[in-house]
């Protein structure tokens, strides 16, 4: 797509660990938010979404790596 700039921030629940919100920035924005908004509906925890195979070179690996950096 070349798209080369933007980011993603996850809203995460302290305690449990659930994603509660995001927000993306990006030319491609509108085609990632789709999962976040997803995450958000089944409560899904960040290790889930760290845990989901994401395509790779894909726009769409950057939700698992802004997921994987928060559990570090």
């Amino acid at each position: 797509m070349g798209v080369r700039e933007g980011w993603i921030k996850l809203i995460i629940e302290k305690e449990s660990q659930r994603i509660i919100g995001g927000v993306v920035y990006g030319e491609a924005a509108s085609m990632i938010i789709n999962e976040i908004a997803l995450a958000v509906a089944v409560n899904a925890r960040v290790k889930d979404i760290a845990l989901l195979a994401h395509q790779h070179p894909t726009i769409f690996e950057s939700i698992d790596r802004a997921a994987i950096r928060f559990s570090l």
